[in-house]
């Protein structure tokens, strides 16, 4: 089959200093040589071609909140993104270093804020957003979300120790106030100050949960009365939790999901998610510390709901989870099959005599960076991305006992620039895997052999899924984060893409029971 490199239309980005859209257009097979004869294209040293307006009828828009005292500023660190409930705004949350300075030297403090940027992307305006408002916050992290009715936006405030909340009057938004999380500007350690982190909001709307990321606790919000019921600390000797003396568990808490009565943390560093029961008014149960032994990344669940997997870095494998009891029940070897590589048997732990007897006892070449994981359209494939072999591997999957087996080499990334990262499948049952360091989209047929390629504006793409109401446009991640010692050049590194017109649709990811 004939390889093809296809533009696709990217309509919005979100980055650090800026939001690309462009309207939608079709994506057309163009010869691989094109590029160098756009000239809005910028080659790299890589040789590789970059920037959004070199694609068809693409505008740019950078995050100005308007100061009328600053008016060329671009807001900084575009962190988080949300779209309302009803698909007509979007949300984006920046938390940089975003200060100014006075034409007399000092600083310009009530300027010097974070920002919440709202566009309205309703009745076409997804190809061509028209900014309605710029909020000024003092600080933020990663935390933001709508409430289910879409009539109110919290965000983390980051240090300042509390959720801000704001809500919608007629087109405008303005703020509601404040909940304070009351840790009297204390985080655990020497001189810690705390951290409002990830938000998770329940289906009703009237629960929110805060993960403090600097005091190692999760805060249990009533919406109603904008008020604390209660802080549940996820450390294990805490009353709640296991009552023990010693043990660790729960720092870090980074992100929320809240599923039912249950809110599931995610403990940043002691690779675990532990799920607490939050049905009760003034404290906090835990269900389970869902133990991982790597950093979990790429996660996908199967048609019946009742299998997670998470594609766990430093770890060489993939952890399967049963969702109806929270139970790891397999743990997936991301590594090549002994033997199959050079030097395999070998140890680098010689002696000074040169003796080993370590020799032969264990694998030398590791996965080192398994990262994303999916699942075939009918659930009997299993899909892995193992970037440090440069291949994708597949495994026979029992839908009805979970179980894995017959492991082999689905794809590999030989004859390709780059590596395999971010995957997911589409409903033709053909494999999407993100090019990572080759700014490209790959998509594999069933039988592993390239189907076409899709190049994108930036090289440091990270990772793919599908979306929009007809589950036809590829939303792309890319990193910003240096390479080699050398941060990309592109200034969209960092951008979330969305690329239309590719002539297929994905599937609707699973969701967890209610």
């Amino acid at each position: 089959m004939t390889t093809r490199t296809l533009h696709a239309s990217v309509r919005y980005a979100l980055a650090a200093s800026a939001v690309a859209f462009s309207v939608a257009t079709q994506a057309q097979p163009v010869d691989s040589a094109s590029a160098s004869t756009n000239a809005a294209a910028q080659q790299l040293a890589t040789g590789q071609y970059v920037t959004p307006t070199a694609l068809r009828s693409a505008v740019q828009q950078f995050l100005n909140p308007r100061l009328p005292a600053y008016p060329n500023f671009v807001a900084g660190e575009a962190v988080r993104s949300q779209l309302s409930p009803d698909g007509k705004t979007l949300a984006i949350l920046c938390a940089g270093h975003n200060s100014l300075v006075k034409p007399d030297g000092t600083n310009d403090t009530a300027a010097s804020t974070q920002f919440i940027f709202l566009y309205d992307v309703s009745n076409g305006r997804q190809q061509t957003p028209v900014l309605l408002q710029a909020i000024q916050q003092l600080n933020a992290h990663v935390g933001l979300v709508f409430a289910p009715d879409g009539n109110t936006i919290y965000a983390a405030g980051g240090r300042d120790d509390a959720v801000y909340v704001y809500k919608k009057n007629g087109n405008t938004w303005a703020s509601s106030g404040k909940i304070a999380l009351n840790h009297a500007n204390r985080g655990l350690g020497l001189s810690g100050s705390p951290n409002a982190s990830g938000l998770g909001i329940s289906a009703d709307g009237r629960t929110l949960v805060v993960a403090n990321n600097y005091n190692d606790s999760i805060s249990v919000i009533d919406t109603v009365s904008a008020s604390v019921r209660y802080e549940h600390d996820l450390r294990p000797f805490f009353a709640g939790n296991e009552g023990t003396a010693a043990g660790v568990g729960g720092t870090f808490p980074f992100a929320v999901v809240v599923n039912g009565n249950t809110a599931y943390v995610s403990s940043d560093r002691d690779r675990e998610v532990v799920a607490i029961d939050i049905s009760a008014p003034t404290a906090g149960r835990l269900v389970k510390r869902i133990k991982l032994e790597g950093n979990a990344l790429g996660m996908a669940l199967d048609a019946a709901r009742s299998r997670l997997y998470v594609a766990q870095d430093n770890a060489d494998q993939v952890a399967v989870i049963d969702t109806t009891n929270n139970a790891l029940i397999a743990k997936i070897d991301a590594r090549a099959p002994n033997g199959t590589l050079p030097g395999d048997n070998e140890s680098d732990d010689d002696d000074d005599q040169g003796n080993n007897p370590n020799r032969g006892n264990r694998m030398r070449h590791t996965g080192a960076a398994t990262f994303s994981v999916t699942l075939a359209p009918d659930g009997k494939t299993l899909y892995f991305a193992d970037s440090y072999k440069r291949a994708i591997w597949a495994y026979d999957y029992d839908t009805a006992t979970g179980d894995v087996r017959s492991r082999h080499v689905y794809a590999t990334f030989e004859s390709l620039q780059g590596y395999p990262d971010g995957a997911t499948v589409d409903s033709e049952g053909y494999v999407w895997s993100v090019e990572v360091y080759a700014g490209r989209l790959v998509r594999f047929d069933p039988n592993g052999v390239i189907d076409r390629l899709v190049g994108l504006p930036v090289f440091s793409t990270t990772s793919i899924s599908f979306g929009g109401p007809n589950l036809d446009i590829a939303f792309v991640t890319s990193m910003a984060r240096p390479f080699n010692g050398r941060y990309p050049r592109e200034k969209e590194a960092g951008m979330v893409f969305a690329v239309h017109g590719i002539g297929v649709k994905g599937i609707a990811e699973p969701r967890f029971k209610g």
